[in-house]
């Protein structure tokens, strides 16, 4: 064997390895929404192969992040973010921005959707417009339409509907252009929520109608079905109970005849609501149960949920406290189980990307060669840190300022009003603080608050805002917390701090709060202003009622 022949031999063998990927790659395509697992499992294969056996070298790096693409799209379909998003991180590490611009785009779409999915809603915008911008520059159309699909979805869940109906309707225009009929159809049906949401129904039918048409024109099963649903809610949200029952059925009547199980018990559950919403409560038992068998067989919990939800209410309105009772605690137990997975898997995805994003940096700053520039660098980190810290947080306990508590809690406040979800509000005052300052010096009242606000951060929940409101006064929004389960929270939270005097110049202070607690479990239409002035009033109503104590607002009382 002569010296060139193991390269030779070497070469060919990475040909036929490269042949291997591509071919891989350019099955995963059609494969995404048909055949999602199956498309993950041909990414994860070529992902292998070119992590494995090519080159490191910039070409190489380019495919293993093309694979990465790949499995984010297949898990996106999965519903997997929490794996999704650190495929496409890991993606965006493998290009050059500079050249790889199509794919760096790819990645940022894909990061934006799958926060979409997470619920992190600012920093979806920043990767999606991102996306928009890179797309737009390379003048990729496809690419384009399918950044402002994914804007339009952001800001319906945001219950921005006009700021979602430019970016649908120029999706539309891009899609009709490109006469892709496949992205049309999804256009439609985003358009179709959107309209209806501005109170544009006849636009919101037409849309919608144009979806079902589409899908089903294309045989795709699963979007004529999604097209369905959206029209049986535009109808059900106008209080159109019959066309909305129509629909609903003939949405169940083409999953029942696809075998789309999930989507067949999603309309049987929605069916379910609007017999309950026009007063016909065995039929709404009947549908909502039928749902729920469904949701039991593929354990959906999501969906468990919702029926458990709707079956504790039609039983309610039928008087049988007892079944409705029971319904509602099985809700709250597949709830429970939902959101520590979900919040298990955003805290593991938020690691991750911290753990990526950390070492993205120190690369950057390990090639930065002038010691001065990355001085600099770093000073201007710290500041940023500084000034988002100034603008966030209190600058004694580390908790939120009123500013930024009330920013947050406005956003979920929206979402509670609009979802009619439960949520209390908890105003708290600091027992004779002013004595305290005036015997002991501010810089123990400084003490007594950061011990305070330690004890109520052991108490309180991962959900819950904790807010400094100003002087003594210390907020917290209680999410998806009924009057009793914040009555019983804020009763820990007292006893605990009572139970825990602070120790200044050798002598033991005990403290003690004054709490005021308001609720929109009754009145699901309140606005943040008006549980705080409710809270507000509460709690004077505990100071002027000898302190330390617990006071509820109720009207009747106030």
């Amino acid at each position: 064997m002569s010296d060139t022949e193991p390269e030779n031999l070497l070469i060919s063998t990475r040909e036929n390895t490269a042949q291997k990927i591509e071919a891989l790659l350019r099955r995963t395509g059609p494969l995404t929404q048909s055949n999602p697992k199956r498309a993950l499992e041909l990414a994860r294969e070529a992902a292998r192969l070119a992590g494995e056996n090519a080159p490191s070298s910039l070409e190489h790096r380019k495919v293993l992040g093309r694979a990465l693409i790949a499995q984010g799209k297949a898990l996106l379909e999965l519903d997997a973010y929490h794996q999704a998003i650190p495929c496409y991180i890991s993606a965006l590490e493998c290009f050059n921005p500079a050249i790889d611009t199509n794919e760096t785009a790819e990645a940022l779409l894909g990061l934006g959707s799958g926060m979409i999915i997470m619920g992190s809603y600012p920093e979806a915008l920043q990767y999606l417009i991102r996306a928009l911008s890179a797309f737009q520059n390379l003048k990729n159309q496809n690419g384009e339409a399918a950044v402002r699909i994914k804007l339009g979805k952001l800001y319906l869940l945001l219950g921005e509907a006009e700021k979602a109906l430019p970016h649908l309707e120029t999706a539309l225009d891009l899609a009709q252009y490109l006469t892709d009929l496949k992205l049309e159809a999804a256009v439609q049906v985003y358009l179709s929520q959107a309209f209806a949401e501005c109170g544009r129904h006849q636009s919101a039918v037409q849309s919608g109608l144009r979806g079902v048409e589409i899908y089903q024109n294309l045989g795709i099963h699963r979007g004529e079905v999604e097209a369905l649903n959206t029209l049986g809610e535009v109808y059900f949200k106008r209080g159109e109970f019959g066309l909305a029952l129509n629909f609903f059925q003939l949405s169940a009547d083409v999953a029942k005849k696809f075998d789309k199980r999930l989507e067949l018990a999603r309309a049987y559950r929605k069916m379910g609501m609007i017999h309950l919403s026009m007063g016909n409560t065995p039929a709404a038992v009947q549908a909502l149960q039928a749902a729920l068998t469904i949701a039991d067989e593929f354990n959906a919990q999501n969906e468990q949920m919702e029926c458990h939800q709707a079956l504790a209410q039609a039983y309610k309105s039928a008087e049988d406290y007892l079944q409705a009772l029971e319904e509602y605690e099985k809700y709250m137990s597949v709830y429970q189980i939902v959101y520590n997975e979900d919040k298990d898997r955003r805290l593991k995805t938020l690691e991750v990307i911290h753990e990526v994003e950390n070492a993205r940096k120190d690369a950057e700053i390990y090639q930065l060669r002038n010691v001065a520039l990355q001085k600099e660098i770093e000073e201007r980190k710290k500041a940023q840190a500084a000034l988002e810290r100034l603008a966030t947080q209190d600058s004694l306990t580390g908790v939120a300022n009123r500013r930024y508590f009330l920013e947050i809690a406005s956003r979920i406040m929206e979402q509670a009003k609009r979802y009619q979800r439960p949520v209390s509000v908890v105003m708290i005052d600091v027992d004779h603080f002013k004595e305290m300052n005036d015997t002991f010096g501010h810089k123990t009242g400084d003490k007594v608050l950061v011990h305070i606000t330690r004890c109520m951060q052991a108490v309180l929940r991962k959900v819950d805002i904790l807010g400094r409101y100003g002087g003594d006064e210390f907020v917290i929004l209680l999410p998806e917390t009924t009057q009793e389960g914040a009555r019983r929270l804020t009763e820990r939270l007292r006893q605990a701090l009572s139970q825990q005097p602070i120790t200044a110049g050798g002598v033991s202070i005990p403290i003690t709060l004054s709490i005021g607690l308001a609720s929109n479990v009754n009145e699901p239409g309140l606005s943040l202003d008006e549980l705080l002035q409710r809270a507000d009033r509460a709690l004077y109503n505990s100071k002027m009622n000898g302190r330390d104590r617990v006071t509820f607002y109720n009207e009747t009382n106030f």
